[in-house]
C-alpha cells in the first residue's frame, strides 16, 4: 500500500477493494452506509451492477480497467458511483476509485451525501454542487454567492500565483538553455583550436624531424660541390700547364693535344662546368635556406614570452609559405628598425603564415591561379609608433564583403569555397594577438581591390612586464 486506509478514505470516500478472485475485501467509510459489511466476501457482482460500461463478468471487467465505469449498488439503486479501477499488481487488487453520480444533484443530498462524500480530486463536483445550492435555495444565495465569491478569489490568487511562478521558470529555462548554449559553443570552440593547436604542434614536429634529416645530406652534398669546384679549378690550371709544357715545335703532339680537346670538348666544358657547379652551389644554398626557415618556423612552443625578432619571423613565414604565392603574386617587403618584444614567436608566426595564405587565396580567387602574368601583389611593412609594433599585410585580392566583414574572426565562418577553408584561421588569429598578446587588429577592404590587416603588438622589453601581461589577459 502506498496510502493508509484513513487517507484513503479521505481521498475516495467510496473507495472499495476486489481480490484476485472477484470479491470484495474493504469499502471506505461513505460506502459503508450503503453495503452490509458482514457479507462483503460476496463477488463484486453480487453487490453491484455496471451501467456503462455494461459487463457481467470479472475477466471482462479486466479487460476494461482504462474506461470509466458508473456502478449502482443493488441494495441501494438510486445511488450511482462514477470512478475507475486502477490495478495494484504488488497487492493483488483492484481499487475503485470514484464519488458519487448523478444528473441532479439535490436528488444526492436525499441520499443523505455531503461534501465529504466526494473525492478531493473532483473538485468541479463540489462548484457543481454549490451552483445547484444557490439555484434551489433562495435563502443561502447570499451566503453561496460569498463563497463562490471566495472560491473565486482564491482561485484567482492561486491562478495569479501559478502564472508567475510558470513565468519565472520560464525565464530561467530560457536563461539557462541561452547559457548552455554559449557554453557549448565555447567548449566546441576550444576543442577545435585545441585539436588544430594539436595538430600544427605534430606538424611542427615532423617538419622539424624532416628539416634535421634533410640539413645532413645536403651539408655532404654542399661540401662535395664546394670540393668539385675547388677540383675543377685545379685541374683547369693543371691542364693550362700542361699545355705551356708541350714543345710547340714537336707538331705530333700539338696535333694529338688538338684531337683529343675537340674530342672531349674540353674547352665547352671549361666554360660550362663552373657554372653548373655555381648553379648547384646556389640551388644547396637555397635548400639550406629553407631548412633553416623551417627550423625558425617549427621551433618547439615555450610556455613563456622570450625575445623575439618580427622582422626574421616575417622572412621565415614568407619562406615557408612561398609556394602558396610564388606563382601569382609579388611579394614587397617594407622592415623598419624595430626592436625585439617578449612574444610567443611560434604563435606569431602561424599568425603571418594564416594572412599570407589568405592574401595568396585572396589573389588566385580574383586573377586565377595561373595568370600570364603576375599581377597579384602582396605587401608587408614593419614600424614602431610609440610603445608599439605595427605590422601590416596588404594584398590586392578579392576583397572581403561590406556585409560580411564584422564576422570574419567569428569560429567557422569563412568566404572561400567548400574545402578551401575551414573558418578557424582568422579566429585562431584574432585570439592569439588580441588575448594572447593584448594586442588589436584593424581590418580594411573593398570588393576586388584588396584587403588591409593591420597588427598591432604592444612593446614588452622586460620578461616581467610580459608575465604580468599575460596574467592581466
Amino acid at each position: 500500500m502506498y496510502v493508509t486506509e484513513d487517507e484513503l478514505a479521505k481521498l475516495y470516500p467510496f473507495y472499495f477493494f476486489v481480490e484476485a478472485n472477484g470479491a470484495i475485501s474493504a469499502i471506505g467509510p461513505s460506502l459503508n452506509r450503503y453495503l452490509d459489511e458482514s457479507n462483503l466476501q460476496q463477488s463484486l457482482f453480487h453487490h453491484f451492477q455496471f451501467i456503462s460500461p455494461a459487463i457481467t463478468g470479472f475477466e471482462e471487467l479486466l479487460g476494461h480497467l482504462n474506461q470509466v465505469f458508473i456502478i449502482q449498488p443493488r441494495q441501494k439503486t438510486e445511488l450511482s458511483l462514477r470512478g475507475q479501477f486502477l490495478e495494484l499488481k504488488e497487492e493483488g487488487l483492484l481499487l475503485f476509485a470514484g464519488s458519487p453520480w448523478a444528473d441532479n444533484f439535490k436528488s444526492l443530498e436525499e441520499l443523505g451525501i455531503s461534501r465529504e462524500d466526494f473525492a478531493l480530486c473532483e473538485p468541479i463536483t463540489h462548484f457543481l454542487m454549490v451552483m445547484e445550492a444557490q439555484q434551489t435555495s433562495l435563502e443561502k444565495s447570499e451566503d453561496s454567492a460569498k463563497e463562490l465569491s471566495k472560491e473565486n478569489a482564491m482561485l484567482e490568487k492561486r491562478v495569479q500565483r501559478r502564472t508567475a511562478r510558470l513565468t519565472e521558470i520560464n525565464e530561467e529555462l530560457i536563461q539557462s538553455q541561452e547559457k548552455l548554449q554559449q557554453e557549448m559553443a565555447h567548449r566546441e570552440t576550444m576543442e577545435v583550436e585545441q585539436r588544430f593547436s594539436q595538430k600544427m604542434e605534430a606538424l611542427g614536429q615532423l617538419s622539424a624531424g624532416i628539416a634535421h634529416e634533410i640539413n645532413t645530406p645536403i651539408q655532404f652534398v654542399g661540401d662535395s660541390i664546394f670540393f668539385l669546384k675547388e677540383s675543377i679549378e685545379d685541374l683547369q690550371r693543371g691542364l693550362k700547364e700542361f699545355e705551356e709544357l708541350v714543345d710547340k715545335k714537336d707538331s705530333a703532339k700539338v696535333q694529338r693535344i688538338a684531337e683529343i680537346n675537340e674530342m672531349l670538348d674540353l674547352d665547352y666544358l671549361s666554360e660550362r662546368i663552373p657554372e653548373s657547379i655555381d648553379r648547384a652551389s646556389q640551388g644547396i644554398a637555397r635548400v639550406s635556406e629553407i631548412i633553416q626557415a623551417m627550423k625558425s618556423f617549427t621551433r618547439s612552443e615555450s610556455k613563456q614570452k622570450a625575445l623575439a625578432d618580427i622582422n626574421t619571423a616575417i622572412e621565415s613565414t614568407l619562406l615557408v609559405a612561398s609556394s602558396e604565392y610564388k606563382y601569382n603574386a609579388q611579394v614587397d617587403k617594407d622592415f623598419g628598425d624595430i626592436p625585439q618584444i617578449y612574444c610567443y614567436i611560434s604563435d606569431l608566426s602561424q599568425v603571418l603564415l594564416n594572412m599570407i595564405v589568405n592574401s595568396a587565396h585572396a589573389i588566385e580567387e580574383r586573377f586565377g591561379s595561373t595568370p600570364a602574368d603576375i599581377v597579384g601583389k602582396i605587401a608587408l611593412t614593419t614600424r614602431k609608433v610609440d610603445n608599439d609594433i605595427v605590422i601590416t599585410i596588404w594584398d590586392n585580392g578579392s576583397g572581403i564583403p561590406s556585409e560580411v566583414i564584422d564576422k570574419i574572426y567569428d569560429p567557422f565562418f569563412t568566404t572561400k569555397q567548400v574545402g578551401k577553408g575551414t573558418g578557424q584561421g582568422l579566429a585562431l588569429v584574432h585570439r592569439i594577438i588580441c588575448d594572447g598578446h593584448n594586442g588589436k587588429i584593424n581590418v580594411s577592404s573593398a570588393d576586388n581591390e584588396g584587403t588591409q590587416f593591420e597588427i598591432i603588438l604592444p612593446i614588452l622589453e622586460s620578461p616581467d612586464i610580459a608575465e604580468t601581461t599575460d596574467e592581466s589577459t
